[in-house]
């Protein structure tokens, strides 16, 4: 297993608790707040997903962000992503949705700015399956580039 392998569970399981958000929450600036963090701890995770090397000092990093967000148990993340490998090896595909993924949080973002709840649903929906092409292969939830994609376009204004 790979860093990138865990970053892409991480990113996942994010994406499952924002799609599954209260649309009218926005309203209210607490809940406004917690999903402006969520969504840029995501974006962060996503741009490290690109790295086709994770170094051991930017693990710390990530698992000091991770912690700073209050997003996940890192006790529990800590000595896997330690111990992970540290190069992934990923095709072009993977760069398509990537960049899909930075624009789809990028929009996320402003929706949650605008308390337009619909929309960062939206969002997060077309952003949800898209972590899955980057689990490892064992995963049973993995899916292909091309699925992931497709099924992120079924929701998304973007195309």
């Amino acid at each position: 297993m790979t860093k990138a392998n865990l970053l892409a569970s991480i990113l996942y399981r994010s994406s499952l608790t924002m799609k599954n958000m209260d649309r009218q929450g926005l309203r209210r600036k607490k809940k406004r707040e917690k999903a402006f963090e969520t969504i840029s701890m995501m974006q962060f995770l996503t741009g490290c997903l690109g790295m086709r090397q994770i170094s051991d000092e930017q693990t710390e990093i990530i698992l000091s962000v991770l912690e700073h967000t209050h997003h996940c148990d890192v006790s529990e993340l800590a000595e896997p992503l330690r111990d992970a490998e540290a190069v992934t090896d990923l095709s072009p595909e993977y760069d398509d949705l990537l960049f899909r993924m930075h624009l789809i949080l990028s929009d996320g973002l402003s929706a949650v700015m605008r308390k337009d709840g619909d929309s960062a649903w939206r969002c997060m929906a077309a952003f949800h399956n898209l972590p899955r092409a980057f689990l490892s292969l064992g995963d049973s939830q993995r899916i292909s580039p091309r699925d992931a994609l497709e099924w992120s376009k079924s929701y998304s204004k973007l195309d």
